[in-house]
């Protein structure tokens, strides 16, 4: 036994081993992650709303961001300024330096000797270095925005409010208020800017990476920084769900699937992943409901837990295990349940098994016996560093850690001899 799970463990360090398959991950509470990573099949049946969603999320998180929002921020305080000179024609009231030889001048010409000609100053921030910061503000508030209406993540709504609250600053009102607002900086300008300062150089770097990952979709550019970090659950015990995730789409490839993976998030209709051999389809969904009111995977299928809460006139959300493996021709699944202990808790790697398999339990006892045709094992309860091995004739399996493509060869050879 061990002293258990950690995320960044030597040995067995989950951020390293799924390593670029957390490219793929895009849920609202994320951790950003320094991850050095190899280009692999990252982009293999992702969409172009997938991509610009990732490039969205990616950029928000990157450490150049908050850079710029904080560069922004100190070039407000220093923004030069332009004058410009002209004359005030007033009557009875003197505003600033009065010009005698014109006021004269005109008291001559006009007869009115309540006439004043005054020097006016304008003082005017709309300078290149202005619409530059103007510009890379206005891109920042738009790095929350949706695509296909799917949401964003906690990096995305802190940008952008960050962007949102400098506008609203009195600095950026009364400097930038009047700035022009242009939608494109010609790139000598950017140059020249860029060698003004570090600050300067800064916000030039970051737009130039927004207009390459946002408006032109640059493949490269998003490459580019999946290559320095990458997203994972915050939670160790949602990490260790993705690490069995994969470790179950890799089981399954093995036995001949091919694997279909999309963004890993916490939509719910969405699949983990989709595998295909011939005619045959096994889908992998992660916490999602075997039955429920809405989308249910046994459609028909009473929910005996939702029903004794109505009976006493309760309300509850239905019971989700962590992954659901759904196989065509015939249809057969597989409940599967994770658990996680980790160092300084005082439950063991058993003990958690112990949970997962009273929690797999309760999901049979909720659909009723709707699986009890079904030939060979129906769940699978994995734990980390559990003693506890897959038992092929046991309808609920118990596992560790290392043991699952042993539990998914027992689960399809069940399955080959029901075909």
């Amino acid at each position: 036994m061990s002293d258990g799970w950690n995320r960044t463990q030597w040995g067995a360090n989950a951020i390293e081993r799924i390593g670029p398959k957390l490219h793929r991950y895009l849920h609202r509470q994320v951790r950003r992650e320094d991850l050095a990573s190899q280009v692999g099949d990252w982009f293999d049946d992702l969409t172009a709303d997938d991509l610009r969603r990732l490039s969205l999320a990616h950029l928000a998180a990157h450490p150049d961001t908050a850079r710029a929002l904080d560069a922004v921020e100190e070039l407000l305080r220093l923004l030069p300024s332009t004058t410009r000179r002209h004359e005030l024609v007033l009557q009875g009231e003197v505003r600033g330096p009065v010009r005698w030889d014109r006021t004269f001048q005109q008291r001559h010409a006009t007869g009115d000797d309540t006439m004043f000609i005054c020097r006016g100053i304008d003082r005017r921030y709309d300078t290149p270095l202005a619409r530059l910061i103007r510009l890379v503000v206005d891109r920042c508030t738009e790095l929350d925005r949706k695509v296909k209406n799917r949401g964003t993540t906690v990096f995305q709504e802190t940008a952008a409010a960050n962007a949102r609250e400098i506008i609203r600053s009195p600095a950026f009102k009364h400097k930038l208020g009047g700035a022009s607002r242009v939608r494109r900086i010609h790139r000598h300008t950017l140059d020249a800017l860029a060698n003004r300062g570090e600050r300067e150089q800064t916000l030039v770097r970051w737009l130039r990476r927004y207009e390459e990952m946002i408006e032109l979709s640059d493949i490269d550019a998003l490459v580019e920084v999946l290559q320095q970090q990458a997203f994972a659950p915050d939670a160790d015990d949602r990490l260790f769900e993705l690490e069995v995730g994969f470790d179950l789409v890799q089981a399954i490839e093995e036995l001949g699937f091919s694997a279909h993976l999309g963004l890993l998030e916490s939509a719910r209709k969405s699949p983990f992943a989709t595998l295909t051999t011939g005619k045959r389809t096994a889908t992998l969904w992660w916490d999602r409901a075997l039955v429920s009111t809405g989308d249910p995977i046994l459609v028909g299928c009473p929910s005996r837990y939702r029903n004794l809460l109505a009976d006493a006139q309760l309300t509850g959300g239905p019971l989700r295990p962590d992954f659901i493996v759904e196989l065509t021709n015939p249809d057969r699944y597989l409940i599967v349940e994770v658990k996680l202990y980790t160092a300084g808790r005082q439950e063991s790697g058993d003990e958690a098994a112990r949970v997962g398999l009273r929690e797999t339990l309760a999901y049979l006892a909720d659909i009723d016996g709707a699986l009890d045709h079904q030939q060979g094992p129906v769940g699978l309860v994995v734990s980390w560093d559990t003693s506890g091995r897959p038992e092929t004739s046991s309808r609920i399996m118990i596992s560790d850690q290392h043991h699952l493509a042993k539990a998914m060869d027992a689960w399809m050879r069940h399955d080959s001899a029901a075909v």
